[in-house]
């Protein structure tokens, strides 16, 4: 009886005990989850493939103990990592600008640095891929262009590839350059800034990436097609879409070699750490005072699937703190046909997300091979925010050198939500010039409503499509005066109907109309869109319209007007015949 009574009491022991270690370790997978907010799947990786490398941020005091002076937010930083090194924690990478770290970390040393009481938050450091002007008329940016709206005085970003800016379709508007890169033998990862390092700054640091590869070459060239459609430039009737526009341009892709997963089996190829994206976002933040910055775009993603907003996202901080300064992120939705999901960090809710259409009509960008498999398609859903061309858009490539020839600025074809999203990040530079002091919040509200809306058959959603003039005349928030003919004739004294029917306002205001009609009497005002007037001499007038809408005026619109005199005619005719 007691060796039973032994017994039991063992097992319920054992069972007692593994009960507890079970709620111990599912706490303490809770208390790691909520640093690491994917920690689950950073421990599945780094148990799998050996290491993971992350980004870290970490905690840290504000002052030593004791001190009455705080310490900087650079100081806290550096003492931080000083003391993460000390307890057996050195990092491969400190990126200044974000004030964060880069690890590499087996499944141990993850739980060891979580547990460490060090680190504020813990990301995966993801390599991310590039994703790929007939357009321009179809968004009316050739109007907005005709009317002198071309985004003059702003500055756009291009994080991407880099930039050729030998490239004539620029005409040394590239005022600054940067480059974050990276150098890891361990992931086959070479830096592609220009020095070899793994940042550079000034003149030629923002150079498009190069390759003895020619398939890396040519990805290397995206940088340069994604600043074209932007704010090119080769003559009025081939233009980027804010062609007045500055551009700076940092290069944030590193070089990978022999790496099947991230290279599709391919010897090389180009991705971006998440890492250098975020060094590259504060760097920005920490510069922009000196630039009129009006957008960042990041033609840049992942193949995931997001259904919601990924707020956790290492890049998020700083799009919102720029978002903040009145400088909008403008990233691409992705190219793998997701009806109802995009990818990161075009998932970030203070983003603007762009998805395509065809170029020269209101269909989502959907392209299949003669098999009939998808070869790519836009990322659709409910996080993406405006639509915009990027099925075979034209734009500024390479320079190609030839024996015995000048060097050659070469154009061609690219595709994908990539091209898509510099139309829009054009536009915002283009409505900043109308208002410099204009927030996010407001540019997106004004291109999101006034666009044309497109029906999304794969998940029934409406999504609004770039059309910037008629933002342009949304944003000016002044009523247009047209006078419904060009030109009139009438005899003298008698009356002469003249209309504005086609006038109109952005907010279908009331309009007051004010008429000169040239003749020396004293205008005449009205809130009728039509008017009668008699001349009592023989000429040729000029009609003028204003039109008021109780906070703005018109620009001015005129029509001819010839008055005759039926009798006098009559009179030159007869000498004439006599």
């Amino acid at each position: 009886m007691k060796k039973v009574i032994l017994m039991i009491s063992l097992v319920m022991t054992f069972f007692i005990s593994t009960a507890v270690h079970a709620v111990d370790n599912s706490e303490m997978v809770m208390k790691r989850s909520s640093i690491a907010k994917q920690y689950k799947q950073l421990k599945q990786k780094a148990d799998y493939g050996g290491k993971v490398r992350v980004i870290v941020k970490y905690k840290s005091d504000s002052a030593e103990p004791g001190a009455i002076k705080k310490l900087s937010k650079k100081q806290a930083f550096d003492k931080a990592h000083t003391k993460a090194l000390s307890k057996g924690f050195p990092a491969i990478k400190k990126l200044k600008n974000a004030r964060v770290a880069v690890y590499k970390l087996d499944s141990q040393e993850l739980d060891q640095l979580i547990d460490s009481g060090l680190v504020e938050s813990v990301y995966e450091d993801v390599a991310d891929s590039p994703m790929l002007q007939e357009s321009i008329p179809f968004i009316g940016a050739d109007i907005a262009h005709q009317n002198g709206f071309i985004g003059t005085g702003q500055s756009i970003v291009i994080l991407d590839s880099g930039v050729n800016s030998e490239h004539s379709f620029f005409e040394d508007r590239i005022v600054d350059e940067a480059c974050f890169s990276t150098n890891d033998r361990s992931e086959n990862a070479t830096s592609l800034c220009p020095d070899g390092g793994e940042e550079q700054f000034g003149v030629g640091a923002g150079m498009a990436c190069d390759s003895e590869s020619r398939f890396v070459s040519k990805k290397c060239t995206h940088g340069t097609h994604v600043a074209g459609i932007a704010a090119g430039y080769y003559d009025e009737e081939f233009t980027g879409v804010a062609y007045g526009s500055n551009i700076i341009s940092i290069q944030v892709f590193s070089l990978f070699d022999n790496h099947d997963e991230r290279c599709d089996g391919r010897e090389q190829c180009i991705k971006t750490f998440r890492s250098d994206q975020v060094e590259a976002l504060a760097w920005i933040l920490n510069n922009h005072a000196d630039y009129d910055i009006a957008a960042i775009n990041m033609s840049i993603g992942d193949e995931s699937e997001r259904t919601r907003h990924c707020d956790n996202d290492p890049r998020r901080f700083y799009i919102e703190r720029l978002r903040a300064e009145g400088i909008a992120t403008v990233i691409s939705s992705g190219n793998d046909g997701h009806s109802n999901a995009v990818g990161a960090p075009g998932c970030i809710s203070s983003a603007i997300t762009v998805g395509s259409v065809l170029k020269s009509s209101d269909e989502i960008s959907m392209h299949y091979d003669d098999d009939g498999e998808l070869e790519w398609g836009s990322n659709g859903g409910e996080l993406v925010d405006i639509l915009a061309p990027g099925s075979r858009i034209k734009s500024s490539t390479e320079i190609m050198y030839y024996d015995n020839l000048d060097p050659i600025p070469w154009y061609a074809y690219k595709s994908g939500t990539s091209m898509a999203a510099p139309h829009v990040a054009g536009a915002v530079a283009v409505l900043k010039t109308i208002n410099p002091e204009a927030s996010v919040d407001e540019i997106e509200r004004v291109l999101e409503e006034s666009g044309v809306s497109v029906l999304d058959t794969r998940n029934d959603l409406t999504f609004p499509r770039l059309d910037l003039n008629a933002a342009v005349v949304s944003f000016i928030n002044k009523p247009i005066a047209q006078i419904d003919n060009e030109s009139y004739s009438v005899m003298v004294n008698q009356n002469l109907e003249l209309s504005a029917y086609s006038s109109s306002d952005p907010n279908n205001a009331s309009l007051l109309y004010t008429w000169d009609f040239g003749d020396g009497l004293v205008d005449y005002q009205t809130a009728a869109p039509s008017v009668t007037h008699a001349y009592s001499a023989m000429g040729t007038y000029e009609v003028g319209l204003f039109v008021d809408n109780g906070n703005n005026v018109s620009d001015l619109d005129t029509a001819q007007i010839t008055v005759y005199d039926p009798a006098i005619i009559s009179v030159i005719i007869s000498s004439v015949l006599f």
